[in-house]
């Protein structure tokens, strides 16, 4: 039974890892103990697990080691030399290629570093297309060494929603307005700016909702300050539960996906998941989703408010409850147990099976 070890070792909001290892397991690959990147956590383990596995923002690797340029190239050569051991004691290299850069910007050493995982991994999980294509020419990896598994989706993870009159009268929200929602973690790429200045063009008939922890204070005040003084929009910035986020999605009409830029997107699953139409970006991502469910949503030129305005007004002029509907058929395409397959497969085929251990015989 293949044994994997996952960086980075911490707990996240987004229920992925859990849905993607526990379905990994019911394919008998176990989760392990949660990576290090230390050459001691690779020797001490290399008889117990076969590869290990790196998720989001690798960069914190090198990062971490100061914000001085040597510091990080120290960083940097330092996770060559790890990725080297690694592979000398036959643990096995695999990246989840979530991002081809990080969301708030990169510099050269994060190229150089994405290149580096490129260069040694066995095996790189995309989740689209467009991301393998950005492995092979951006970053000089194999397309033989690339396995498409599509974004499972989030069944499972929400409870039942309340319903919507109960949530929008919890907020102080009309329900005749026409509700537009924003929710996920509050970063300056995801442009929720964009929406609040799409909600001020829109007028009373719409309400805006922008829902989500943010890891930037100086940012969430910069939105603040942008929906200060708009009667149509409702900042709920803070973390949300499971369950408030049921009710915000089942109080919404239309989920909003404005971003500048994105490679997978788990808010285009959690909104399919629930069963809400969106209005996205032209992102190649989103753009593959709509080309799967043409009736789930519009979408609109990148950082275009104007353009974001029309694909709302358009979104409504068609087939709302039809809309919802053809949003969930995206999520019932990919169910965990059904796209980990290809993953399951390689591990199995790849990692040798190990021999049971016996237990030793002490003297008396």
């Amino acid at each position: 039974m293949p044994i994997v070890s996952n960086w980075p070792n911490v707990r996240i909001e987004n229920r992925y890892l859990d849905l993607y290892y526990g379905a990994l397991a019911a394919h008998g690959v176990t989760l392990g103990p949660g990576c290090e990147v230390r050459d001691d956590f690779l020797r001490a383990h290399a008889g117990t697990i076969d590869a290990v596995q790196f998720q989001w923002a690798p960069e914190q690797i090198w990062r971490c080691r100061g914000s001085s340029l040597w510091a990080r190239a120290r960083g940097l050569a330092g996770f060559w030399k790890y990725l080297r051991l690694a592979r000398s004691l036959g643990i096995r290299i695999v990246w989840t290629l979530h991002d081809v850069e990080h969301h708030e910007g990169s510099g050269r050493l994060d190229e150089l570093g994405y290149r580096l995982l490129a260069r040694f991994a066995d095996l790189c999980v995309v989740h689209d297309e467009w991301a393998a294509d950005q492995f092979v020419r951006r970053f000089g990896g194999s397309r033989e060494r690339v396995c498409v598994m599509e974004h499972g989706n989030y069944d499972g993870v929400f409870p039942p929603a309340a319903p919507r009159t109960e949530t929008l009268a919890r907020f102080g929200i009309d329900p005749a307005c026409r509700v537009l929602l924003c929710q996920g973690n509050i970063r300056p790429y995801k442009r929720f700016d964009l929406a609040i200045e799409a909600a001020k063009r829109l007028g009373a008939a719409y309400h805006l909702i922008v829902a989500g922890r943010p890891p930037d204070p100086t940012f969430a005040d910069e939105l603040r300050r942008t929906a200060a003084g708009t009667a149509n929009v409702t900042l709920l910035l803070e973390s949300q539960s499971d369950q408030v986020v049921s009710d915000l999605f089942a109080a919404a009409d239309c989920f909003l996906l404005p971003y500048a830029k994105i490679t997978g997107s788990g808010s285009l699953l959690t909104t399919a998941t629930l069963g809400r139409g969106f209005v996205a970006s032209e992102l190649p991502y989103f753009r593959a989703a709509l080309a799967q469910e043409p009736d789930a949503g519009v979408c609109f030129p990148v950082s275009s408010v104007e353009g974001l305005c029309n694909a709302v007004r358009a979104f409504f002029a068609g087939d709302v409850p039809a809309r919802h509907q053809a949003a969930r058929r995206i999520a019932d395409r990919v169910p965990w147990s059904e796209v980990v397959c290809p993953v399951a497969e390689w591990f199995h085929r790849t990692c040798p099976v190990r021999a049971p251990r016996t237990a030793e015989v002490g003297t008396p």
